[in-house]
């Protein structure tokens, strides 16, 4: 894969085996992780002028990292249109009827589009695009890359032409949080993306300045509550109800910094031996310049300069593994 969402090393009783891709993380990794305590959301308003009141066709792609303990419908992407109803980018990771949707409230009550296959899976990454004809309500679903559905929506959906606001993991009829779920790479692009742009890019780092692209969130420089929008369009957000004492930054988020597919490509590692209880060592077709190893809580809990290091002060669980090499 281009993008890793999968590389760490598990250590069970004092064995550590290493999950990886075929690529390094790099820089921080960032993900933005919602807090249902809290009720943290992202917030971007969509005033008079905005280019996000998605008047006309366009296309939403994110990933999301869904907890096997979620049971609860997930807002996505949500818009509020004052008075003229709400439209909800959705998944739903209830066991025995997952799926992900696009649901509307309007003047005609609740309408839902909704994937046909139950193919993500929860306590992993998985990437969601749908797009939107408004000239015949035409609706296309992909799950990781994969074009899973199209149809027609059963409804008009309300056009904003109204103060609105676009919430990132919230529901924006309540402006309310129901899981702790990590989003990353959030793209709205004016337009419909075809299956094979989907395909071809889902997997890519962006720039920010790609034709038809309307906001892009990678959270990778955030700090505090801003959420900035990577292309030129000024879309930034807010994080909503932030808490000092909760981390919306969060390691083991897709990494995109100034990244090429050469470059990727180009990085090769290996690491040895497999399983380990009191070593570790890696190498790579490039100069290791760190390794640093995360908890799952996002804290960093050893730094290595050298390329074989100890391990035996770890303890017993599933660690994130960061290396930083002279390509970055």
């Amino acid at each position: 894969r281009f993008k890793s969402k999968n590389t760490h090393m598990k250590k069970s009783l004092l064995i550590l085996s290493l999950i990886t891709s075929t690529i390094t993380l790099n820089a921080q990794d960032k993900a933005f992780e919602c807090d249902p305590i809290n009720n943290s959301f992202v917030e971007i308003l969509t005033p008079v002028g905005s280019n996000l009141r998605l008047q006309t066709d366009y296309t939403i792609e994110f990933w999301l990292f869904i907890p096997t303990s979620a049971s609860s419908q997930i807002h996505a992407l949500s818009t509020n249109f004052d008075n003229l109803g709400s439209t909800f980018v959705r998944v739903n990771p209830v066991d025995g009827a997952t799926s992900f949707d696009l649901w509307v409230n309007g003047n005609n009550g609740y309408n839902s589009f909704s994937s046909s296959n139950n193919n993500f899976t929860k306590g992993i990454w998985n990437h969601f695009a749908m797009s939107y004809t408004e000239s015949t309500g035409e609706v296309s679903m992909y799950v990781n890359g994969i074009h899973d559905k199209t149809g027609s929506f059963p409804s008009p959906i309300p056009v904003n032409n109204q103060t609105a606001k676009l919430l990132i993991t919230a529901n924006a009829n309540n402006s309310t949080v129901t899981e702790s779920v990590k989003i990353d790479d959030v793209r709205i692009w004016n337009g419909v993306r075809s299956a094979l742009e989907i395909n071809d890019n889902y997997n890519s780092c962006l720039t920010g300045q790609e034709q038809n692209l309307l906001a892009y969130y990678d959270f990778e420089s955030e700090i505090g509550s801003v959420v900035t929008d990577k292309t030129s369009n000024g879309n930034d957000g807010t994080i909503i109800n932030i808490d000092a004492g909760f981390n919306n930054y969060v390691i083991s988020g897709l990494d995109c910094n100034s990244l090429t597919i050469n470059e990727k490509e180009q990085f090769t590692y290996s690491i040895y031996p497999n399983p380990a209880t009191n070593n570790l060592t890696i190498e790579s077709n490039n100069t290791i310049n760190s390794i640093q190893i995360f908890d799952l809580t996002g804290a960093l809990v050893q730094t290595e300069t050298h390329n074989s290091f100890s391990i035996e002060q770890l303890t017993n669980g599933v660690y994130l593994l960061n290396i930083i090499t002279d390509n970055r």
